[in-house]
């Protein structure tokens, strides 16, 4: 499925004026952890690259979930970034995740592809003294559907609280029961979690404090509630590292979206998780 070779680094100049797209990031960690916040349950992803920045974008396999990363060209942590034409490719999530275990902390990671007639994508590892570099060329995958559309309406309730606080809460409720409902109103957003032999909730308050929980209602609605899974919003919580906040946004007998803004407006991870039919509150 890949094909892999260690090199000693060169002078590569002449290869690169060829190349349609190239990112090459100071630490490779970033792009592992934002391939770690929406791995599971996907088997494809879409790389979508245009001047502005990289879209990753992947459904889960039980298509209830929606996944997305975007990557700013303009984010510290990209050292350089060059796309000469919009870009969109398939690969195989579970083998990006494989190589990208060849990534230690301090090297640098470099994504290219040279055209249309390509059928890989390369990943390059640089050690920071520049001793080693390592290349994996991964194969690209058939893509089936175009990118899917964020909503761009305004939704019935926004919450916004610090990540660590949400990813607690649903850690927590996990253990209780399969399925959580989020019940916001303006004082609080509550999460509600029963199962078999118990029911528990974590309910985070409003407050004055720059950390709190902040809740904006839209519309008429004094209060709104969903219910949702907890596997799906435990996998949304790995991106708890890379941001300080949360953001969720609500609409009855909507999808939910739940959106983190990377750290130094490197970019955005945002997911859409369809709603379960049946509300217990």
């Amino acid at each position: 499925v890949y094909r892999a070779r260690h090199t000693k680094k060169k002078n590569s100049s002449r290869r690169r004026a060829s190349m349609l797209f190239e990112a090459r990031f100071r630490s490779g960690m970033l792009f592992k952890q934002v391939v770690e916040a929406i791995a599971d349950g996907r088997d494809v992803c879409n790389l979508h690259c245009c001047s502005a920045g990289m879209t990753i974008q992947a459904i889960d396999i039980c298509d209830v979930a929606l996944s997305e990363v975007w990557i700013d060209a303009t984010a510290m942590e990209l050292e350089h970034y060059s796309c000469k034409q919009v870009c969109i490719f398939g690969v195989n999530m579970s083998h990006v995740r494989k190589v990208l275990k060849w990534c230690s902390k301090s090297d640098s990671l470099t994504l290219r592809w040279v055209d249309y007639a390509c059928d890989v994508i390369e990943l390059s590892f640089s050690s920071s003294t520049g001793v080693r570099e390592s290349t994996v060329c991964l194969h690209l995958v058939d893509l089936y559907e175009a990118p899917k559309q964020f909503p761009t309406s305004a939704s019935d309730v926004q919450i916004d609280i610090p990540s660590e606080a949400f990813a607690r809460a649903c850690s927590e409720l996990r253990a209780v029961g399969p399925y959580a409902c989020i019940s916001a109103c303006s004082e609080k957003v509550t999460f509600t979690a029963q199962g078999g032999a118990a029911r528990g909730s974590v309910a985070l308050r409003c407050g004055l404090a720059t950390a709190s929980t902040r809740v904006r209602m839209h519309g008429k609605k004094k209060r709104v509630h969903q219910l949702f899974s907890l596997d799906h919003l435990q996998c949304f919580a790995r991106a708890t590292p890379l941001a300080s906040r949360v953001s969720i946004s609500m609409t009855c007998d909507e999808a939910l979206l739940v959106e983190y803004r990377v750290r130094h407006k490197s970019g955005r991870i945002r997911y859409l998780l369809a709603p379960r039919t049946a509300i217990a509150v």
